[in-house]
């Protein structure tokens, strides 16, 4: 019964807040307007992947060769993939391990296998979605020529007949800059959600309210119970009026799985108000908390893609970024969203809840030690 009274006390408290809450709100929306528009040009169709290289080995048929010739001129063209050929197999395999390639493609008679590199992992999956797309529309015109030869002449000459359903990357498009900033600007305002935690706690501290709480039959975890989920109760609300703007008012894509977003987003916000409140915790001066967390949440932005997508930046970048929560919890949400890949899901959760869960336990630690937090 305590822990509940003071998750309404911390929710009629911080909505109250309305500054605060404007700022949380508006400012990732009018971001998403801004930074949509500014950064159109390197989105979407006309996006170039920068320097990446597919290498690939070809032994095949003279006819399958001239096919997937085109198709690498036209990628070339259009993406700005660069494909180097290799003549053997285990030397593509050693390149790619090595980093030096996005992915290695192996051209047989019958098959097309593909061998990527994770590092890479937007521009290896573009590729891969592309050759299965070639694949089909090759596996199609064979069967049409060995059943009426003399229909290939007019199929290939007409370019309106789209008789291969041809998708990117899960419907299948590259996010737009729209987007794209709709899904990392409203996970770049959850790490702001760490102040909410942060500031929930110095301000009993500050009021010196923490110590008549703690002079009625308030327990200490009971205290602290209360107040994370109060901070999470509202961080959440904040987060899904940005959600709702994006995706109804915006037309943001956020993928048709709503529901495993969601709690990729859920496990981000309890990182965040957990973290926040560790941080109340450990350091006792004001100024050098916050200070901590300004300081950190740009750096987990950036190597997050927060601000400009990982595909765009150099690869000293792309091998930092592990160390970001914030680049799992976005690369988790991007694959559902535009690969129907979920293979990233459980390590965004898992390292958010598990950074969680240390938070909390440190805290746990520290205020068993004093008698005020």
């Amino acid at each position: 019964m305590n822990t509940l009274n003071i998750i309404i006390k911390e929710l009629k408290q911080l909505v109250r807040d309305k500054k605060s809450n404007a700022i949380m709100i508006l400012l990732p929306i009018v971001l998403i307007f801004i930074l949509s528009k500014a950064f159109s040009g390197n989105f979407g169709q006309t996006l170039k992947l920068g320097d990446v290289s597919v290498l690939y080995t070809m032994n095949a048929e003279e006819s399958l060769e001239q096919s997937f010739e085109m198709f690498m001129e036209t990628i070339n063209k259009e993406l700005g993939i660069q494909f180097v050929e290799a003549s053997k197999k285990k030397e593509g395999l050693k390149a790619v391990k090595d980093v030096k390639y996005a992915c290695y493609i192996m051209i047989e008679e019958n098959e097309i296998e593909i061998y990527k590199n994770e590092r890479y992992n937007f521009s290896a999956n573009l590729v891969e979605s592309m050759v299965r797309s070639f694949a089909k529309r090759y596996d199609a015109l064979n069967e049409i020529a060995k059943s009426n030869p003399q229909a290939i002449e007019a199929i290939l000459s007409d370019e309106t007949m789209n008789f291969t359903e041809i998708k990117s990357l899960d419907g299948k498009r590259s996010p737009s800059s729209l987007d794209y900033y709709a899904v990392t600007m409203l996970t770049l305002f959850l790490l702001y959600s760490s102040l909410t935690g942060y500031s929930s706690i110095k301000s009993e501290q500050y009021l010196r309210t923490q110590y008549r709480i703690f002079a009625s039959p308030v327990k200490k975890h009971e205290y602290l119970t209360g107040k994370i989920i109060g901070d999470l109760s509202i961080s959440l609300l904040q987060a899904m009026c940005v959600f709702i703007f994006g995706k109804y008012l915006l037309n943001a894509n956020w993928g048709s799985d709503i529901p495993t977003v969601l709690l990729v987003v859920l496990a981000e916000c309890i990182m965040t108000v957990s973290l926040g409140a560790c941080t109340a915790v450990l350091f006792q001066k004001g100024e050098t908390g916050i200070a901590v967390i300004n300081i950190a949440i740009p750096v987990m932005a950036f190597l997050g893609g927060g601000y400009v997508p990982l595909s765009q930046t150099g690869d000293a970048i792309n091998k930092l970024s592990v160390i970001s929560p914030l680049k799992w919890t976005n690369e988790a949400i991007f694959k559902v969203i535009y690969n129907n890949d979920y293979s990233s899901v459980p390590i965004a959760i898992g390292i958010s809840i598990g950074i969680a869960a240390i938070a909390i336990m440190l805290t746990a630690i520290k205020t068993g030690k004093e008698k005020s937090i």
